[in-house]
Formats: structure tokens, sequence, C-alpha cells
């Protein structure tokens, strides 16, 4: 399956090495994985979404403008929103495992807990703000995933004002110190419920004894931060809890080091 998703800048980038950015790329990735579904991961920028991919949305809302992440689908139309993907994926392998209930598969699922895990995934879902633009962990990574992104086409969409609204390069691109340190605050603060919760169940994961959606959507936080500054990502992230950094090795251990750390930048 085809998988459209964000990195700073897709020319002459190899598809294999290119860094995953978006955070709901993130999300539909490792469901993907999740289901066993084989991926082919096709590297896009902000600006394909209004040019090489407009017109292709699939749904109800087709005429709408196309978002990343996206997959496509047997007749060329791209499905997008991350948990809509996620619900199409449940629905499309009902025998593969669950990414909102453990156990062997969808099908397997008792109906209470798929019921109770779609809706603990989008309540986290939805507290995360898919949108991620006026977050403090977005509003954090804004400067220096700017600084990755090289002058051109890519980088003048990535910062207009149709994108950001009117004064958002403004503010995003060039906060004070005091916002500055007013973000790290609330993104540590942002940070440490998940390592609460974390701690309740020693070894296991956010959604339950394996990962799921609500595991991808924090995983897909974390890694956009880490894309953009891996050395603030320990500050607000890894030295918040050491149930961070350990919850972060068996998202990587189960899904493959080799697999997921090429999209990575690597914590010195």
């Amino acid at each position: 399956m085809r998988l459209y998703y964000t990195c700073t800048d897709a020319v002459g980038v190899p598809d294999e090495t290119a860094y995953i950015f978006g955070p709901n790329c993130w999300k539909v990735y490792l469901s993907l994985l999740r289901k066993g579904v084989p991926v082919e991961l096709v590297p896009s920028t902000v600006l394909d979404t209004v040019t090489t991919l407009a017109g292709r949305r699939a749904g109800d809302d087709a005429g709408a403008r196309v978002t990343l992440p996206a997959i496509e689908l047997d007749d060329g139309r791209l499905l997008c929103d991350s948990f809509r993907i996620a619900e199409w994926l449940e629905a499309k392998f009902s025998q593969a495992p669950s990414v909102f209930a453990a156990g062997p598969s969808t099908a397997a699922a008792a109906p209470a807990a798929l019921a109770a895990g779609r809706a603990y995934a989008k309540l986290i879902d939805l507290g995360a703000d898919s949108s991620a633009e006026w977050t403090s962990w977005y509003e954090l990574a804004f400067p220096p995933m700017l600084a990755r992104i090289p002058a051109g086409a890519v980088r003048d969409y990535f910062t207009s004002e149709a994108r950001l609204g009117p004064g958002g390069f403004a503010r995003l691109a060039e906060p004070s110190a005091e916002r500055l340190a007013e973000l790290r605050s609330r993104a540590r603060a942002n940070a440490r419920p998940f390592a609460l919760a974390l701690r309740e169940r020693p070894g296991e994961f956010l959604q339950g004894p394996e990962p799921g959606f609500v595991d991808f959507v924090v995983f897909g936080r974390y890694v956009m931060f880490r894309n953009a500054d891996p050395e603030l990502t320990r500050e607000v992230w890894e030295d918040v809890d050491p149930e961070i950094g350990l919850w972060v090795g068996r998202m990587l251990d189960f899904f493959g080091r080799d697999r997921l750390e090429k999209h990575l930048r690597p914590i010195v």
C-alpha cells in the first residue's frame, strides 16, 4: 500500500531514508505495520498537497484539499485523515491485529474492548490536537524544522499565510526568550501524564499490553520533535521521566529498530 507522508523536501530524497516529520503520518505508518500491510513510502511535501496530489481526495469530502498522510486506494484516489484511515484499516484487514484492542485480530476482539479502545484513542487523538499548528511541541519544533527546509517553493508555501494564517509565520519563526521558556515548561508538563500512565503498567504500552493507536498518536508527536531538534527532545521528552525513554525503546523494539530508526534523527 502506498503511503504519502510529510518530509521537509522530497526532491531527491530516497524514500527508504527520508525522515518522516508529520506526526499524523507516523500514526498511519505504525497502523499499517501493526496490520502487517506492505508499505510503499512516498515522501511528499506540504506543497504537493495543493499541486501534484490535488483533486485526488476520496470520500464524502472528495472536493476538499488533500492532507498528509494519505494512502492510495485501488482506484488511485487518496484516503486522508489519520483516524479515518485507521478505521478503514480495521475494517479492511479485520483478520490482522487491531489498532484499538489487544488480541490476535480485530475480528476476534470483543466489541466492548474495541469500542473502549477506539474511544480512548479518539480522546487522546483529539487532546493531542491533530492539526498541531499551535501546540507547544509544534511551536518549539517550528524554527529548527524550518531550518531544515531548503529555500524554494516548498519553503515559501510552508511559511505562507495561506498555510499559517495572517501573522502565523512571525509568531512561529521568531519566538521571544520568554515565550521559549514558557513553551519548554508546557511541553514538559504535557509529556508528564503519559509517563505517569506508563508507570502504572510497567513494561506495557499506553494502549495496553500491545501498542495501539494511542501509542501511535504520542509517538508521532515525539518523533516530530526529535526529527526537528534531537537535542531539545531529551529536555522536553525523555528527561521528564525515565518511563518515556523506556517506552520509546519498547516501540522501537516492537516494530523493529532497523525499520524505524532510519526515519529518526539520532539523539546524541
